[in-house]
């Protein structure tokens, strides 16, 4: 779980950068989900929350980048800042995004793929 510890200290002690007037979807405490990967393949992505600007006016958001082994998970908390019905965006990618949708930051985000008849292939998730 080291990971995991990672992700939410990295993302909480950003998260206290941010300016409390600010009108932001915020969680008093870290939510966490699972990222799970059923593709046969490795897949990277990133899971970013809703930008923020900064009292200097600078843009500012939360990401972080996974990389996961078929059948392999991973967890993640955050406190925000959220997309509306606290919700954090998910991008999938090769070298570039190939998938990207808002998911709900509890519970088990699945990724999926399916081999094409014509030898390529297609990855995506599941976003509740």
């Amino acid at each position: 779980m080291m990971p995991l510890m990672k992700v939410v200290i990295f993302l909480s002690a950003l998260l206290l950068l941010t300016s409390p007037a600010q009108a932001q979807l915020l969680s008093p405490n870290p939510l966490c989900f699972n990222i799970a990967n059923k593709a046969d393949w490795h897949v990277t992505g990133s899971i970013e929350t809703k930008p923020y600007q900064e009292p200097s006016g600078e843009t500012l958001h939360h990401r972080s980048n996974f990389r996961l082994a078929p059948n392999e998970e991973t967890g993640a908390c955050t406190t925000g800042p959220f997309y509306n019905g606290y919700r954090v965006l998910l991008t999938l990618r090769t070298l570039i995004p190939i998938f990207e949708c808002y998911a709900a930051a509890q519970g088990e985000i699945i990724i999926t793929g399916t081999k094409n008849a014509d030898g390529s292939t297609t990855t995506k998730a599941e976003c509740k």
